[in-house]
């Protein structure tokens, strides 16, 4: 079987915004090392290794790393960030940082959406 990413831009759009992650995981982890900060960057290059190869989980792998690291990781900071701005009568509110979450909550749906229409097993 082969993998066909029919959008190219897409396509470089998950190479690069993995890689970025990677990058930032992995200055972190030399920062701090400690055996779950190993994990991301584990995770983030056995994805680079299965795009690169177009493996026939690419697809599979690239929706469950959204929904889990992504959508869930990230909403659940969202949640976290809500709760302690309303316990603490927005005393704390910090709104970059709001922005932020927004931000990786998009484009974890855009990741999810284009997956599903534009990468092909062949």
């Amino acid at each position: 079987m082969k993998v066909v990413f029919k959008n190219l831009y897409f396509y470089w759009f998950v190479i690069i915004f993995i890689s970025a992650l990677l990058l930032y995981n992995s200055i972190y982890l030399i920062n701090n090392f400690t055996l779950i900060t190993l994990l991301p960057v584990i995770i983030q290059i056995v994805l680079l290794y299965l795009i690169f190869t177009k493996n026939k989980n690419v697809k599979i792998a690239i929706k469950i790393w959204t929904i889990v690291f992504i959508l869930i990781g990230f909403g659940l900071q969202f949640l976290g960030k809500f709760l302690k701005f309303i316990a603490s009568d927005f005393a704390e509110f910090n709104p970059i940082e709001i922005l932020k979450i927004i931000l990786f909550l998009i484009i974890g749906f855009i990741i999810l959406i284009f997956s599903n229409k534009t990468i092909e097993i062949k």
